[in-house]
């Protein structure tokens, strides 16, 4: 380990950083991204598990950045260390200055760093450290603001909550108004079908009982309730329409013309033709009545043959 303590945090001593540990960091990088989910824990990892100096800092940072990156990351520490230096005023370290805090020369000999500054410092430093590093932008990305980060309509509650807590992590130094942030977000820039979930939960719900609601939107099971849901809906509007349908016939609804009752009834009860009153027409249409019921004239009977 970098430095180690003995029993009562004292006679520090300084050790060179396992080149394996920057390796991964390095391979967590190529593989995943710099502002992954997985990166940012492996980091938080290292970071908790090591006491670092502030050489081990700018050494780590300087190794597994590009340096476009690099110089992103030590602006943007220098600016947390003079946070930490207000921080420090009227208190035991209120003599610290900016330039010792990020181990300028001539403190920049790793062992006297870790002989000269109290651990609790070196713990606020590499926090500082670890906070700035996550708050930069990927290569080649041009990050919106955190608040135009939305839920699309076909896009997981999940994956947008990534984006949003990584934005925000990224561009808010204010750690006391970042889960508020999140909190407030999550809900205005989710998609439609989340907010209604969201919505019907009592109270204000926190992220994470958002992330439980939400969590089957999208799933196939999700899309085959609402496509259920809306054929169910499709088949009682149409229902109801045919309800409400007037028969020009008779004037009564539920039913259409061609399928009114009074025409069955009218039907059955002709024995002559409707439309004509001559006697062929009549003779005509009560053949063909017969036919219809399977008695046409001379069915089964054998003929005859005429005898004079």
């Amino acid at each position: 380990m970098p430095v180690t303590y003995d029993a009562q945090d004292a006679n520090p001593r300084w050790e060179q950083l396992d080149h394996e540990v920057v390796k991964d960091l390095m391979k967590a990088i190529c593989d995943n991204g710099l502002g992954s989910p997985y990166f940012k824990q492996l980091l938080k990892g290292t970071f908790n598990l090591y006491d670092l100096t502030l050489f081990d800092l700018k050494s780590l940072a300087s190794m597994i950045l590009t340096d476009s990156q690099f110089i992103i990351w030590e602006a943007k520490w220098r600016r947390a260390l003079n946070e930490l230096r207000d921080k420090y005023q009227g208190g035991v370290n209120a003599g610290l200055t900016v330039a010792q805090l990020a181990g300028d020369p001539p403190l920049d000999n790793p062992a006297h760093q870790a002989r000269l500054f109290p651990r609790e410092v070196l713990t606020d430093i590499k926090n500082a450290a670890r906070k700035a590093m996550v708050k930069i932008p990927s290569t080649g990305v041009t990050e919106s603001s955190y608040t135009d980060i939305k839920q699309g309509p076909s896009k997981s509650f999940t994956s947008f909550i990534n984006r949003l807590t990584q934005a925000v992590d990224r561009q808010v130094s204010d750690e006391g108004v970042k889960p508020h942030l999140i909190q407030c977000l999550a809900f205005a820039n989710a998609n439609p079908e989340c907010k209604r979930i969201i919505s019907a939960k009592s109270g204000q719900p926190s992220v994470a009982e958002m992330i439980e609601a939400c969590s089957k939107v999208g799933t196939p099971q999700h899309v085959a309730t609402i496509l259920g849901d809306q054929v169910e809906k499709a088949v009682k509007d149409a229902f109801a329409n045919l309800q409400q349908r007037q028969c020009y016939k008779c004037g009564k609804k539920g039913h259409f013309k061609k399928d009114c009752p009074e025409l069955a009834e009218i039907a059955s009860s002709l024995d002559v033709c409707p439309r004509a009153n001559s006697t062929n027409c009549q003779t005509l249409f009560k053949q063909h009545k017969s036919k219809a019921e399977g008695k046409s004239f001379g069915f089964g009977q054998k003929s005859r043959n005429r005898t004079d």
